[in-house]
């Protein structure tokens, strides 16, 4: 998630959409405040290769 200030609230929102849904979190909330810099880019990364190793 991204956003300016703050992500309690969405990430709250979000978590109980996933779970209203039953479905199960495979890695924790990637929250980046303000510019996207390399470290979140590479959190991203990250995410995405273990989303796909799960998927595999």
């Amino acid at each position: 998630m991204h956003g300016r200030y703050d992500l309690t609230g969405a990430v709250r929102a979000v978590t109980s959409i996933v779970g209203a849904l039953g479905w199960r979190k495979s890695y924790d909330v990637l929250e980046v405040l303000g510019p996207v810099d390399e470290a979140a880019e590479q959190g991203a990364y990250e995410l995405g290769a273990t989303i796909a190793a799960l998927l595999a």
